[in-house]
Formats: C-alpha cells, sequence, structure tokens
C-alpha cells in the first residue's frame, strides 16, 4: 500500500496541472520581451501614420498639410526675381528643412507599411516594393528624390537643372493623401463614366465636324488660318470653349470692319457654322456639369452617412470591450474558485493518504472515525 502511495503521488507530480488564463500570457511576453516591445511600437507608429491614434494622427496631418502648402507658396514665390534675390536663402533653408521632414516620413511609412496585411503577406522585401510602386508613394519620391539629386551632385552646368527643381510642384499631390480629393473625383468620374464617355464622344464629332466645316466655309478668303483642316482645328477648340478668336486675328480685326459682330467668321457660311457650333457646345458642356455636380453631392452624402456608421461602429465596438471585460473578470473569479476548490481536495486526499499510513504502521492501536475516516 505504501509503494501503491508512493507512485500514485509521483504521476500525480508529472501529469500537467490546469494553468489560469494569465499564465501563458506572462510566460510569452517574459520568453519574448524583445520582440514584442518592437511588433508594438511599430504597430502604434503605424496607426499613428496611418490614422487611428486619436487626437495625434490629426494633429500630424495638419502639420504635413500645412507643410505641404507653405512650400508650394514658397516655390511659386522664388520664380519671381525681386523676390527670389532678398528670401532666396531663406527659402533653400525651410526648403532643406521640409525636405528632411518629407523624406523621414516616408522613411517611416515605408518601415511600418508591412503591418497591413496587404504588403505583411508579401514579406517584408516584396511588400515594401509593392508599397514604393503605389500611386502616392510614386508621388512622394517625385517631390524627394530630385531635390536630393540636385544636393548630392552639381547639376547647375546641365541645362535640365531647372526640369528637375519643376518637380517640387508635386508637393502638392502629397495632400491627397489627407484629403482625398482624387478620391472623391474618381468615385465621382466612375459612378457617371457612361454618360461622359458619350459626352466626349459627341465632343469629338462636333470638334471634327466644326472644322471641317469652317475650312470649306472661309477658304475662299486664302488666310493661312483656314488654309487646312488642321490648321482650322485650333480656332474650332476656342468657338467650342468659347474663348473668343486667336490673337492674330484680334490685331487684323479694325474697328469700323464689319466682322467684330462675329470675330471668327469671315463670310456668311462662317457665320452660320459659328452659330450653329455655339449652340451645341452650351448643351456638350452643360449636361456633363450637371451630372458632375450630382454626382459629387450624392459621393458626399455616402461618406457623410459612412462617416456615421463608423462612430456607430467605434461606440458598439467599446461596449463590446466593456462587456467583455466584465465577462473576463467574472470567468477569472469562477477559476479561482476552481482551482480553490481542487487544491482543497488535494489536500483532502492526501491527509487521508497519511492517516491510513499511520494506521498501517500503527496498526489497531489508531481508532478512526466511521464517517470522515480520520484518527481520533
Amino acid at each position: 500500500m505504501r509503494n501503491h502511495s508512493r507512485a500514485i503521488n509521483m504521476s500525480a507530480e508529472n501529469t500537467p496541472l490546469l494553468r489560469r488564463p494569465n499564465d501563458d500570457v506572462s510566460i510569452s511576453i517574459e520568453a519574448k520581451p524583445v520582440a514584442n516591445r518592437y511588433h508594438r511600437w511599430k504597430n502604434l507608429l503605424y496607426r499613428l501614420m496611418e490614422g487611428g491614434l486619436k487626437p495625434w494622427d490629426t494633429i500630424i496631418e495638419s502639420f504635413i498639410l500645412l507643410l505641404i502648402a507653405t512650400n508650394v507658396i514658397l516655390f511659386i514665390l522664388s520664380t519671381e526675381e525681386s523676390i527670389d534675390r532678398t528670401w532666396g536663402r531663406a527659402f533653400d533653408i525651410f526648403e532643406i528643412v521640409s525636405i528632411s521632414i518629407f523624406t523621414f516620413e516616408f522613411t517611416l511609412r515605408l518601415w511600418v507599411c508591412t503591418e497591413r496585411k496587404r504588403f505583411k503577406k508579401k514579406g517584408p522585401i516584396l511588400g515594401r516594393v509593392m508599397f514604393c510602386l503605389k500611386p502616392m508613394s510614386i508621388i512622394d519620391l517625385l517631390s524627394i528624390i530630385p531635390f536630393w539629386v540636385v544636393t548630392a551632385f552639381d547639376f547647375d552646368l546641365l541645362h535640365f537643372s531647372s526640369a528637375i527643381r519643376i518637380f517640387r510642384v508635386f508637393r502638392l499631390f502629397k495632400a491627397e493623401k489627407y484629403t482625398h480629393a482624387l478620391k472623391i473625383l474618381r468615385l465621382v468620374v466612375l459612378q457617371n463614366r457612361e454618360v461622359l464617355i458619350t459626352t466626349g464622344f459627341i465632343l469629338v464629332i462636333l470638334f471634327i465636324c466644326t472644322s471641317t466645316a469652317l475650312y470649306f466655309a472661309q477658304r475662299d478668303t486664302n488666310h493661312p488660318r483656314y488654309g487646312s483642316i488642321p490648321a482650322t482645328m485650333y480656332t474650332s477648340v476656342l468657338m467650342l470653349t468659347a474663348q473668343g478668336i486667336p490673337e492674330d486675328a484680334e490685331r487684323e480685326i479694325t474697328r469700323n470692319s464689319i466682322e467684330i459682330l462675329t470675330k471668327i467668321a469671315v463670310t456668311y457660311a462662317g457665320k452660320w457654322v459659328t452659330a450653329v457650333t455655339a449652340v451645341f457646345s452650351v448643351a456638350v458642356f452643360a449636361v456633363p456639369a450637371g451630372l458632375l455636380g450630382w454626382g459629387f453631392e450624392s459621393v458626399g452624402e455616402k461618406f457623410i452617412e459612412q462617416r456615421k456608421e463608423k462612430l456607430k461602429r467605434k461606440k458598439a465596438e467599446k461596449k463590446a470591450k466593456i462587456l467583455r471585460g466584465e465577462a473576463v473578470e467574472s470567468s477569472s473569479s469562477s477559476s479561482e474558485d476552481f482551482f480553490s476548490n481542487d487544491d482543497s481536495e488535494e489536500e483532502k486526499e492526501e491527509g487521508e493518504a497519511k492517516e491510513e499510513e499511520t494506521r498501517e504502521t500503527n496498526g489497531d492501536a489508531i481508532e478512526l472515525c466511521p464517517h470522515c475516516k480520520r484518527a481520533f
């Protein structure tokens, strides 16, 4: 019996006991503290840069937008010679600081982009390559790389130095990342793409017909502007867009000329072509303009509804987290009761085994209780 009880105790020691829910978490955190801290900081920076950590992400977005607008304004002012002579040095210093901030921002985005599932499943290298090939990432690179290229190499003697500096304008498109203006425009265009394609097709037909009719109506005037259909196309575009007539035509028209009434047509046939083109051009441009206005309004309403749904979803998630926290507390208290009851039963069994051993060693000298089997 003594050997049998010892075997039971050894088997009980070797069998894995049930653990509390928090034991595994504490062990994993202690086992890999550096890796968990790295991923925690990476995820925090991802939510900070991509939006999801209020109010700090809003502050960063506002700061970047202000920096972009200031850069574009200073670039426009630097083209004025008088301003550039006075403030050129200050503009260069501000550009160096802003480009350094843009470079640091892009580097952070490139590092944390693998937190998104779309890039994470491609791996750390291929995922970041895919991130760099995004349209907005290409715009970021076009607004950053030319500055470092001009700074690293001496381009003063090259003819395309000014062509490289024109890429500063691409910094304006960096604001799309925060304003989503191009996204809204794309949704509006896709929503009305059939009507816009039909309108564009009609506009091309009207443009070709107007150029051809104007050529045959005005070719007897022997003017070089009406010498051929391709030469007439420039005047036709100005007629369709209601921009008037070319500058050379205005210089040719005198105050006493009767053609000043039409400003383009010289012959009566040309006048009829101009009148018909004016009527059709108004209809061609008015219809898509009204559709685009309606499209912007409908997309704006959808964005407002999505924002309301997002707020409702966040409130529901907060309530669920609160309820989940209460459920975890109740489950942890019940698990504690379970473990405490289990411990009491184990202690009771151990006590009975010890009493049985003492009874075997002392024989009949020890009297036991008939109910609980314990010694008196």
